[in-house]
């Protein structure tokens, strides 16, 4: 009997592990098609469109103000397809009328690849689903809700902001940010002014505090200058870092910091790894990060800071993404590089500041002209005509 409960007691073992690994947060891929669609705006209808350019499903304004039984102002895509099916767009109505003295409010709604309104209409405002979580608002409280609308941590917090694919959040309460796990359970107490989600396993955190300034126009005067950490997602670890600035972290485990007017580096331990002395900086990828020198050139740097490519007549250098990078000339054309340097999608497209890096996938939502977007896979050909107004 007791060899019997012992071999039990080993298999529900066993099963807790088995579950834990089952359901922790898995990082969800960067794709750009979920079901082989994406969510474009075109004619003033949210559309759902799939690879051959065919619109699958619409969603007109009219279409919105019947299901909330109500007039809406206006409308627009706010995300994409996120990985479970989801595409974010907002309208603004007016809960009392403008005449009236009525403010406009912001709603958030949800459409699935099928272009169908799911999880009805009342969130102000909601965030995408990762791993089965968005955050949420709703009649002036933050929680976050389910894949079915349902909420699961509670509508409790001032603001809730994006799980990721870590396991803890940031969530506001009086004015100050904690982080939550996914049970809705505080593991850091409140205590922070800014706090941001976790990106590759580090969240960044910061203190604001008023110190005095002085510049020739004004005089004396106070500024904010904010102190910086990092929080480790697995152990919680809180690190101070001593920079002006720093920004997520990238896969690499390196992120941007600005000391003063230049940008280095440091690892996600919080350690220095490449000293500042650039004007600015990116996100490192395939082992390169795009920068610009103090003689204004724009470059690429290897994970040691050394120059390894360099750009003439450059007006700006993107990320590395899925092997590729963008970079804009002068006339504010733009294409794509490849990790040796050579330009292998002519700068034929219009650069307005967009999201242009190529996805997990293998597409790129680019800018044929002003207000016109289309997708084109990693040899340069367009899996969407550029027709549309805008492609979440």
């Amino acid at each position: 009997m007791k060899k019997l409960y012992n071999i039990l007691l080993i298999l529900a073992i066993i099963g807790i592990i088995c579950m834990r690994f089952a359901f922790a947060p898995q990082k969800s891929p960067n794709n750009l098609f979920v079901d082989d669609v994406v969510a474009a705006v075109t004619d003033g209808k949210l559309c759902v469109v799939n690879k051959n350019g065919k619109i699958v499903a619409s969603i007109s304004r009219e279409d919105i103000e019947k299901s909330i039984n109500a007039d809406i102002k206006d409308m627009f895509l706010y995300k994409g397809f996120d990985m479970e099916g989801f595409a974010t767009y907002c309208y603004i109505h007016y809960k009392i009328p403008p005449d009236k003295g009525g403010i406009p409010w912001i709603y958030t709604g949800y459409i699935n690849t099928r272009g169908e309104l799911v999880l009805g209409n009342d969130f102000a405002p909601a965030g995408s689903f990762t791993n089965g979580l968005a955050p949420a608002t709703r009649e002036g409280k933050s929680g976050y809700i389910d894949t079915k609308g349902n909420a699961v941590i509670d509508f409790i917090y001032e603001e809730t902001k994006p799980f990721n694919d870590g396991g803890i959040a940031p969530v506001r309460i009086e004015s100050r940010y904690g982080y939550i796990n996914r049970s809705g359970e505080i593991v850091i107490e409140r205590q922070f002014d800014e706090a941001r989600s976790v990106v590759n396993g580090i969240a960044v955190a910061a203190n604001k505090r008023l110190v005095k300034a002085w510049s020739e126009e004004r005089g004396e005067y106070m500024a904010t200058e904010k102190d910086y950490c990092l929080i480790n997602d697995k152990s919680g670890e809180i690190i101070p870092v001593d920079y002006d600035e720093v920004a997520d972290f990238a896969q690499n485990g390196f992120a941007a910091v600005r000391q003063g007017t230049l940008y280095g580096y440091i690892n996600n331990k919080g350690e220095e790894v490449i000293t500042p002395q650039f004007i600015e900086a990116g996100e490192f990828g395939n082992g390169l990060a795009p920068v610009k020198t103090e003689d204004e050139k724009w470059c690429y740097i290897n994970e040691q800071g050394e120059i390894v490519l360099e750009f003439e007549d450059t007006m700006k250098l993107g990320n590395f993404h899925n092997g590729l990078a963008w970079v804009v000339n002068e006339n504010r054309e733009y294409g794509y590089v490849n990790a040796d340097g050579k330009m292998v999608i002519e700068q034929k497209f219009v650069y307005n500041g967009d999201d242009m890096d190529f996805r997990d996938d293998g597409y790129a939502i680019v800018n044929k002209e002003i207000g016109k977007q289309g997708v084109i896979d990693k040899q340069g050909n367009f899996i969407l005509e550029p027709i549309y107004d805008y492609i979440g």
